[in-house]
């Protein structure tokens, strides 16, 4: 059979991602192979910040003992079918009495920095007013712990357990949270700040707030204020960090020959992170999202938008309130436009025009839990993206991981294949220039799933919660992660870069500035020389 010339021109561009990805691999100094797999190794900067991670709720356990005041989450989960088997975390792995255990675990696996959450009400049970030594001794010996081992602390001042006492006040709706927030931060940095590098203010606002954009408001205006705080009383003595931890979900669209459905993808984009971080550099919201919010509060009879203005003045502080940015990366979705039938002013997705959803093309790490799939590819994808954005600013992953498989136990070989196919796409993204300079893996133990309960566990070392012991047990993870460490180093297959790699080109992502780029660009020209040619014939 004869092929036409539309049949040559596509099969000649049907080769460009095979194309791509042979001359991205050869820029690696990956050359043809016969037999072997061809792969690269990848060696991370020595300074490179390999760590672990948990949170002060989801570990601790002592949920009311020596002084501790009630959070919101411990009223939340004495409400019946709130969380699976309506378990709490009243126990959870008991870190509150176990930490030296934790520590040994740390030391074990030879991180570089633990990034672990104060308990506000723990510390400050009413969340304002006096405070509680016991709690205040519990973190001393804790960051203790971890600088004789050699750790460096990175701390979250709030990880979702806010005071009971202040939510019933208004909680992140009440303005007056800010100042609340501040008090809080500067007892920590009072009692801490000598021993601490790493802050962290917020841990994901955005999955705090649940798009309620009066509460990112004061979340921002919080955050802001607490950064000053530390820069104008602290820094010079301390010479610290203070950073956020952003939730950072990848949006590709579902139709990449879409218009449609990419003006969706970056629309979700600037809603779902964008709110949380522009403020940050530039001081004010994305215009795409003020727009768009705009548009949606006029239609529905509002006199100002939902989304609150800055004032000129919080705009300056904002601006450039960051040392570093903190990516907590799970999720990738494809992105569809909707049509007007289908929006909903009661559901916020849908009432901003756009649906989200994982490909069912997608592998899933649980068959229970449809949002969590292998995609590395939005890694590298959200991590260049966050690069031109930040103009370079470090960014540290602050959380990424997955739960067990259903039936592997210690043997967790799903989560080694996640973390090296994960790793990998941060590695790819480095090399292409993001200023990534650390990595914490999440968890570090079972914990306490906030509404999930004990149902999926995403520890390195297994917790026996049955057992008063609570004793911890590494997994296979564990050993593999070590061995990384270790190393400092990764081997790069050509299967995981071309997982990482080709849904990139395919969704007609950018792959950002590099001295590398003009390679890739003269692979499409050879390509198009090449049809061109063939049309001529």
């Amino acid at each position: 059979m004869a092929l036409t010339h539309r049949d040559g021109a596509h099969f000649l561009f049907s080769l460009v991602p095979g194309a791509l990805l042979c001359v991205w691999l050869r820029q690696f100094g990956v050359g043809a192979a016969d037999d072997e797999m061809k792969h690269i190794n990848y060696t991370f900067p020595e300074d490179f910040l390999w760590g672990a991670a948990t949170s002060a709720y989801q570990i601790e356990g002592a949920a009311l003992e020596d002084g501790k005041g009630p959070s919101i989450w411990d009223i939340f989960t004495r409400e019946p079918d709130r969380i699976s088997n309506n378990q709490t975390a009243d126990e959870s792995a008991d870190s509150y009495h176990k930490y030296l255990e934790d520590v040994a675990a740390l030391r074990d696996l030879g991180v570089k920095t633990y990034r672990f959450s104060i308990s506000w009400p723990r510390v400050i049970p009413a969340g304002i007013g006096d405070t509680n030594q016991d709690g205040i001794d519990y973190y001393h010996n804790l960051i203790d712990a971890l600088l004789d081992a050699d750790i460096k602390p990175m701390v979250t001042l709030y990880h979702w357990d806010l005071p009971q006492a202040l939510q019933d006040r208004g909680g992140w709706l009440n303005p007056e949270i800010v100042d609340w927030f501040e008090e809080y931060a500067r007892l920590c940095f009072e009692e801490y700040g000598e021993k601490v590098p790493y802050w962290i203010t917020l841990n994901e606002p955005r999955a705090q707030a649940a798009f309620g954009y009066l509460a990112t408001h004061h979340m921002m205006l919080g955050h802001a204020r607490v950064y000053h705080l530390y820069d104008d009383e602290f820094r010079s003595e301390y010479n610290g960090q203070v950073g956020i931890a952003n939730a950072v979900a990848w949006t590709e669209p579902e139709d990449p020959d879409s218009e449609e459905d990419q003006e969706a993808a970056r629309l979700y984009r600037d809603i779902q992170f964008g709110l949380y971080t522009q403020p940050l550099i530039t001081g004010d919201y994305p215009e795409r999202a003020k727009e768009k919010l705009a548009e949606l509060s006029t239609e529905t009879g509002r006199v100002t938008s939902v989304l609150p203005e800055f004032t000129t003045a919080e705009k300056r502080s904002l601006r450039g309130s960051i040392d570093f940015f903190g990516v907590n990366h799970y999720f990738t979705y494809e992105a569809r436009a909707l049509d007007e039938e289908e929006m909903d002013e009661n559901n916020t997705l849908t009432h901003l025009g756009l649906s989200i959803a994982p490909s069912d093309d997608w592998k899933r790490m649980h068959p229970d839990a449809k949002w969590f799939i292998l995609r590395p590819a939005g890694f590298f994808q959200a991590l260049m993206h966050l690069d031109r954005r930040l103009g370079g600013l470090p960014i540290i992953v602050t959380e990424n991981g997955c739960m067990d498989s259903p039936g592997e136990g210690r043997n967790d070989v799903s989560r080694v294949h996640y973390l090296n196919a994960y790793i990998s796409a941060m590695a790819l993204a480095m090399e292409k220039g993001a200023n990534v300079v650390g990595y914490t893996v999440w968890s570090l133990i079972d914990n306490f799933e906030w509404t999930r309960g004990y149902d999926m566990a995403f520890g390195l070392y297994r917790v026996n919660f049955n057992s008063e012991e609570k004793r911890r047990t590494p997994k296979l993870s564990a050993r593999w992660y070590k061995s990384l460490i270790s190393q400092n180093e990764i081997e790069i297959t050509e299967e995981t870069a071309d997982e990482v790699i080709l849904p990139a080109i395919e969704k007609n992502a950018m792959f950002g500035t590099s001295s590398r780029l003009p390679g890739v660009v003269s692979a499409i020209a050879v390509l198009a020389a090449c049809a061109v040619f063939y049309f001529q014939i």
